[in-house]
């Protein structure tokens, strides 16, 4: 996905509504900037640059004065001197630009810009992080927040665990696991999503996908007695392709937990894979909505087949209704991310951007015209000049986003909003 950084788009905005300058300084002090490179500071003279601002980018020493700007008091051939002191000295190597605003006015009307650029530009999204029925936490292994072993799992015993963005059976990651002993693996407990007393007597079905180049006794199995009896699936065969290795049974009148276990079994070092899992019992009507969606996604569909996560999806209606186990495959629009650094950047490309930056524009000049009470009107023209192209873009082809066809769901798909979270019901 292009993307484009705040310090870009700041330069972006500078040349469009007034100047910009970069360069790099070969000396300095706490209050001046030295650039003896030809066609930096050289070719302007005083009058265009004081009361302009000078904002430091990236310095050379740990103790340079980086993000500060100062405004313009003097020139004297190729060094600036600003009306106050950065808290350290400028030295060699230290980068800078030339503004003729200060970098938070700029950054201020370009955060405000991408907020409200919405529906004309918009951050497609393509979300497949709900599974139909589906009782596990991080069933699809993509999370590691702090460890290598994937957020809402346990490892049992010491397996050597990693995160592996290679050899995936769906999506980007994977559990990468090297056993050191027999009875080595992951678990997950399901008593926060079963209801022990309710669940005992129904049918549960867990199944995960794992990959082995060999005979290690690699299984999934259920425990409803926190793990002092087992219901085991076969084992991989060791084909070193992905197998879906699967336990359905009944869950006992004596059951006091659910646990799910990817077991990788066999002692030695065998390297094992664990993908996309599944846990069910009964239906699943509700689905809290992911968070990147801004509204209601415009087409909800499922895969078809069970073995290509990333195969053939077709729409949810009341000829192809919600099938146990399946992935959704959501379709919608979101927001961008505000970026708040010069680092951080938008999901955009520098064509579309340029909407972002005359909306930036009209915002920067209206707070100009609220500040600036001498140039005021001028000010108000400016951001008047700039309205004007906001809406030449929104018409001109290639820029404003076309929003994403829906696809009914003739009553199979229902959405609600409880005013906390919002929800995705299957009708079944």
């Amino acid at each position: 996905m292009a993307t484009v950084t705040l310090a870009r788009l700041r330069e972006l905005l500078a040349r469009a509504t007034g100047f910009f300058q970069e360069g790099t300084a070969s000396g300095g002090g706490t209050t001046t900037v030295a650039d003896s490179n030809p066609g930096s500071i050289d070719q302007y003279s005083a009058r265009q640059l004081i009361g302009k601002w000078v904002h430091i980018t990236g310095g050379s020493s740990g103790s340079a004065p980086d993000f500060q700007a100062r405004r313009i008091q003097s020139i004297s051939t190729i060094t600036i001197t600003v009306d106050t002191a950065f808290s350290a000295a400028v030295v060699s190597s230290d980068t800078y630009e030339i503004l003729s605003h200060h970098p938070n006015s700029y950054r201020d009307a370009l955060q405000e810009a991408i907020r409200t650029t919405y529906p004309d530009l918009y951050l497609p999204i393509i979300d497949q992080s709900l599974r139909i029925d589906n009782l596990l936490s991080n069933w699809h292994m993509e999370t590691f927040t702090s460890s290598n072993v994937p957020d809402n799992w346990t490892e049992v015993g010491s397996p050597t665990t990693t995160e592996e963005n290679t050899r995936v059976f769906q999506g980007t990651s994977s559990i990468k696991s090297v056993s050191g002993a027999i009875n080595q693996g992951y678990l997950q407990n399901l008593f926060t999503s079963v209801e022990v007393r309710d669940a005992a007597g129904k049918s549960i079905r867990f199944w995960a996908h794992g990959w082995a180049d060999g005979a290690v006794g690699m299984k999934v199995r259920l425990s409803f007695d926190g793990g002092t009896t087992f219901t085991d699936s076969v084992t991989h065969s060791g084909s070193s392709e992905w197998e879906r290795l699967e336990v359905i049974t009944t869950i006992p009148e004596t059951a006091t937990s659910v646990t799910a276990y990817l077991w990788n079994s066999t002692s030695g070092t065998p390297t094992v894979y664990w993908d996309d899992s599944h846990a069910a019992v009964g239906t699943l009507t509700r689905y809290t909505m992911p968070t990147t969606f801004t509204t209601w996604p415009s087409q909800v569909l499922q895969q078809r087949y069970l073995s290509e996560p990333d195969g053939l999806y077709v729409a949810v209606n009341g000829d192809n209704p919600a099938a146990p186990g399946h992935i959704l495959r959501l379709y919608g629009q979101g927001r961008f991310t505000v970026p708040t650094d010069d680092a951080s950047a938008i999901e955009l490309d520098e064509s579309r951007a340029e909407l972002i930056i005359a909306k930036a524009a009209v915002v920067l000049f209206r707070r100009l015209a609220t500040e600036d009470v001498v140039n005021r009107d001028m000010h108000i023209e400016d951001a008047r000049t700039w309205s004007n192209r906001v809406n030449e873009l929104v018409r001109q082809p290639g820029i404003r986003m076309r929003a994403i066809p829906a696809v009914k769901s003739h009553g199979a798909v229902r959405f609600t909003d409880d005013g906390t979270n919002k929800y995705l019901e299957l009708v079944r």
